[in-house]
């Protein structure tokens, strides 16, 4: 409401913003999601990191994010069964915030 007042019984006018509500409906949904994951890291799933080549990482089903480019070695992290990728940076060594340093 811009102006005025409501009164019970008295004729109104809405209007949508399709555009802002679809953007809330994405973020919405996102947050159910978000959930979902931090259900996942609450498990205290292991998390193994080690060396291979970037063809064995592929064969692997390893995702390498953001088009990163490698030699002759990547670096892989495991989370339990939940995600693998080539991850060049430091990792934790278990999915539970208590671990995390």
């Amino acid at each position: 409401m811009l102006r005025g007042e409501v009164r019970a019984g008295e004729a109104g006018f809405a209007e949508i913003d399709v555009t802002r509500r679809r953007a809330i409906s994405r973020s919405h949904t996102a947050t159910h999601l978000i959930h979902q994951v931090n259900e996942i890291l609450l498990q205290g799933l292991v998390v193994h990191a080690f060396i291979t080549s970037p063809q064995q990482a592929r064969r692997l089903g390893a995702i390498a994010l953001f088009g990163e480019k490698y030699g002759e070695q990547v670096r892989v992290v495991e989370v339990g069964d939940y995600a693998r990728e080539e991850a060049p940076a430091a990792s934790v060594s278990n999915s539970s915030p208590a671990w995390w340093p």
